[in-house]
């Protein structure tokens, strides 16, 4: 199977002290409360905005629906 490209990715330089970690808490199935809240149409809207602006020509972002 041939392997997907992404120029964005393999740009990317990862510092050793990094490898392994990440930038999002970690989630605890145990714990039930509910910090998010719900976007609206119009937030959803300016943060696809924003993200489109970022991007450089002929890059593209594929959404999937959760």
């Amino acid at each position: 199977m041939d392997s997907l490209q992404d120029a964005w990715l393999d740009s990317v330089q990862v510092h050793e002290r990094y490898v392994g970690k990440t930038s999002v808490a970690s989630i605890n199935e145990d714990d039930e409360k509910d910090d998010g809240r719900d976007l609206s149409s119009e937030e959803i809207g300016m943060m696809k905005s924003r993200i489109a602006n970022l991007l450089e020509p002929g890059e593209t972002v594929n959404l999937t629906e959760a």
